[in-house]
């Protein structure tokens, strides 16, 4: 099966090579297999599909032998890259499974629910997700999640399609009230429904990029999440190079309901500002936005005549020319207003369309950007502020912090707002990062903007702020 697989995506590769060399314009790139889980549960009954196969693999796994030892049998992979940090001992998975397996051809993953009549040992005790011997089996299952994926990235690179144009295609589904956060990693442990094999480390190929597929609050990066960064910050931290295989804002729970103008225009922000390479739109066999509230009008497959169709196209004139590597808050767009997150103390912070007001109570302000941020000091060179009103602001200065707790650290000194280069983007501030951030490639979270105004002027307002990559993280353009 693993080679008529190999074979057939081979094959298929080859064709979009051949493709991409003869119109490399219209080449954007390739998605693995979508949605790749491995259930051992399916509407809360006990379906199962144990193959022989996975189970011995498993076996090997949990033991560190055969494959992962370089010693599989003819035919397998080598997969001693993938071999755990502790093998476990018979005696041990024993001990985890409460189990008095007597070889390892006895060992077995769990096949029914603890408290059910079907296994008295364990009846009333504790709960599946919780109990070690599933963890075990669940890490396993997310590790040939991840496995998979690093194969076909594998295969299609070798058939010749550049690492950069491949990804993988997995669904991140924003967990309910009752429901604990998703896996990021694969040895994470929490979740307490099936995980199916999912985590955003095992999505992420060997020889490829994350592909991610968003829908609802997922796709309005307001996933819980169990790490301390939002959804989009974890996948921008774990692969800079990852895109949005599919995406709609709307909630799939409602879908007769059009996401407003609002949801996609954050995300499309979100999207561009924590590094997504490209974002693929869900409308195909789609519904007409116009026929919303009709009879078996779908939401989440309709994208003509919608607002979040109308704020892909503000988003594109906002973001023309942008390279990859930029931040950037417009403030909204001509016709809908947006802090975009930013926050003023000293000054009050009044949203417009496509630009805030600041107005400060005394001589001085500051504007706090988003928390939670992923600014690279080893790849940010300049900070551009939009003012539409330049003259008011006396002087500029920035500072940067790594974590809410972390002390403020100077990037650019206090100067003259009438001394910084001006075009029609704004004035120019060069960032000079602490030597020690750009060595340890470090991850700033936040950025501080001090202003002090001319006597009796202290009003400004700004349509935009952008964060600008040093020459050879992105193509050179200003934005606009």
């Amino acid at each position: 099966m693993r080679y008529y697989k190999k074979r057939n995506l081979q094959a298929a590769a080859r064709l979009i090579v051949r493709f991409a060399q003869e119109h490399p314009d219209l080449f954007v790139g390739v998605n693995l297999d979508a949605d790749t889980y491995m259930n051992p549960f399916f509407e809360q009954k006990e379906w199962f599909d144990y193959n022989p196969g996975t189970i011995r693999q498993f076996r090997h796994w949990l033991k560190g032998t055969g494959p992962y030892a370089e010693k599989g049998e003819p035919g397998t992979p080598d997969l001693s890259a993938y071999r755990r940090k502790k093998p476990l001992t018979l005696s041990e998975i024993n001990r985890i499974a409460r189990r008095r397996w007597t070889s390892w051809s006895e060992v077995d993953p769990p096949r029914v629910f603890p408290g059910t009549p079907h296994d008295p040992l364990l009846s009333g005790q504790t709960p599946i997700w919780d109990d070690p011997r599933y963890q075990e089996w669940d890490v396993f299952r997310k590790h040939l999640v991840g496995l998979h994926y690093d194969e076909l990235s594998q295969w299609v690179h070798d058939a010749g399609i550049p690492t950069d144009r491949i990804y993988s295609a997995q669904g991140f589904v924003a967990p309910g009230p009752m429901l604990k956060p998703f896996a990021v990693r694969l040895d994470s442990h929490g979740q307490n429904y099936d995980s199916a094999g999912v985590s955003i480390e095992g999505a992420i190929p060997r020889a490829g990029h994350l592909g991610a597929i968003l829908y609802g609050k997922s796709a309005h990066n307001l996933a819980r999440m169990e790490v301390p960064h939002s959804l989009f910050a974890t996948f921008s931290r774990m692969d800079s190079g990852w895109a949005v295989a599919e995406f709609n804002s709307t909630d799939l729970q409602q879908p007769g309901v059009l996401p407003g103008y609002d949801q996609a225009y954050r995300s499309f922000r979100d999207l561009f500002n924590y590094d997504a390479k490209q974002v693929t739109v869900m409308a195909w066999n789609g519904s007409d936005g116009a026929s919303a509230g009709q009879k078996g009008f779908l939401a989440y497959t309709a994208w003509r005549n919608t607002p979040a169709e109308e704020a892909m196209k503000d988003f594109l004139v906002s973001h023309a020319n942008l390279p990859r590597g930029a931040r950037l808050w417009t403030f909204g767009s001509p016709g809908y207003a947006d802090d975009d997150g930013w926050s003023a103390h000293g000054a009050r912070l009044i949203a417009g369309r496509g630009y805030v007001d600041l107005v400060a109570d005394g001589g001085a302000a500051i504007l706090l950007s988003p928390p939670d941020q992923v600014i690279r000091a080893n790849e940010a060179q300049s900070l551009i502020v939009g003012f539409i009103e330049a003259s008011a602001a006396n002087h500029l200065r920035v500072l940067a912090r790594k974590g809410e707790t972390d002390e403020w650290r100077e990037i650019a000194p206090r100067t003259r707002v009438s001394e910084l280069r001006a075009d029609a983007g704004g004035v120019t501030v060069a960032l000079s990062w602490p030597e020690e951030w750009r060595s340890a490639n470090t991850i700033v979270e936040q950025l501080n903007i001090e202003l002090d105004f001319a006597p009796g002027a202290g009003n400004a307002r700004l349509a935009r702020i952008a964060v600008y990559p040093r020459e050879g993280i992105g193509d050179k353009a200003a934005p606009r």
